[in-house]
């Protein structure tokens, strides 16, 4: 082999050497910024204790892949199971951190519960109730809003999948930032002064006597029970939104700074289950009736808002019947009820 041609191929050997030498330095760049992107969201991320292992072991796997931005890690831990990991702030005093009622996963406002009880008091009133979740619900709105205006987009998911309801003023709370003016939302009904206890013993006791199966006599007496049909209205400007003090909330007012009328005009699309039931339910039903959001599940809700109290009778034949007594009877605003129906 002449000298030229040994020349070449020392050059084609260093070059190779080279290239897979900086290949190398490269993936191990990679691979270390990945690292600190897993290590980051293991102390970040936020999961109850029976997710620990899967979660670890995502994370692990994160760990080994290469060129991976933040967001796309995001993105898998999120699509792995938005309902129980999600992004915490830990430099952030939190009433409930351990178990929040409300998450931002993205450009997903994820809503539990509409009943927040804070962990770490010890008095658990329905004021503190209440201001729990009105602390978790917008400042996980203003992260999600954030998300929205950072990649430009338009469209906000409210996640209400397996939430069985809570409180009517925390739906309330968390309808304020997307309906504006006075609405009438829902029509409604109580039940004997909204206690449906009686006379439950004395109907129990007659029919449990008598051997019936059927309940007829039972289902005219209810019917003639109820109080008048009302419709409640929702108005910004009412007395009820002074009770709740959402304007004078610090963090309602960065959002409003930052976001102005953009959150009363946002696309929002809503995510149900056969689990959503009760305040949940009443709310996805009032964003959808005042042309706020679209339904994307192809699931119906659970089809029970008002309340039910259950009731056991045992008939001479040895069956037992459950029976469920709303307190509560709701309609939609354009006339047809959810009870036993959904959404």
């Amino acid at each position: 082999m002449r000298n030229g041609e040994l020349s070449i191929l020392k050059r084609c050997i260093l070059f190779v050497f080279s290239f897979i030498l900086l290949t190398s330095c490269l993936k191990r760049d990679e691979m270390s910024l990945n690292k600190q992107i897993a290590n980051l969201l293991s102390r970040y991320y936020a999961y109850p204790e029976d997710r620990k292992r899967e979660t670890l072991d995502l994370i692990s796997q994160i760990r080994n892949k290469g060129n991976l931005k933040i967001e796309e890690v995001e993105n898998e831990l999120a699509q792995f199971n938005n309902k129980h990991l999600y992004l915490v702030n830990s430099n952030e005093e939190s009433p409930s951190l351990n178990h929040p009622c409300v998450q931002a996963v993205l450009n997903r406002l994820v809503i539990h519960s509409f009943w927040c009880v804070p962990k770490n008091k010890e008095q658990k009133g329905r004021s503190e109730i209440r201001e729990n979740f009105k602390y978790h619900f917008i400042t996980s709105l203003l992260r999600v809003m954030s998300y929205l205006d950072q990649h430009n987009m338009k469209e906000m998911i409210i996640d209400l999948k397996g939430n069985g309801g809570g409180g009517d003023d925390e739906m309330m709370i968390a309808l304020y930032p997307f309906l504006k003016g006075r609405v009438a939302i829902y029509d409604y009904q109580f039940k004997w002064a909204s206690t449906p206890h009686y006379p439950i013993k004395a109907i129990s006791k007659f029919l449990t006597q008598s051997g019936l199966s059927e309940f007829s006599f039972f289902h005219s007496l209810l019917n003639q029970s109820w109080d008048q049909r009302r419709t409640f209205y929702f108005d910004e400007n009412d007395e009820m939104w002074n009770k709740f003090k959402i304007t004078d909330d610090l963090q309602w007012k960065k959002l409003q700074e930052r976001f102005g009328k953009k959150i009363k005009e946002i696309e929002i699309k809503l995510e149900v289950d056969s689990s959503t039931g009760s305040a949940s339910e009443l709310y996805a039903s009032i964003l959808v009736d005042l042309k706020r959001a679209e339904v994307l599940s192809f699931k119906r809700t659970k089809g029970s808002v008002g309340a039910p109290s259950f009731h056991t009778i045992r008939s001479r034949e040895g069956k037992n019947y459950q029976l469920a007594i709303p307190s509560v009877r709701v309609w939609r605003i354009r006339g047809d009820t959810l009870e036993g129906r959904g959404l």
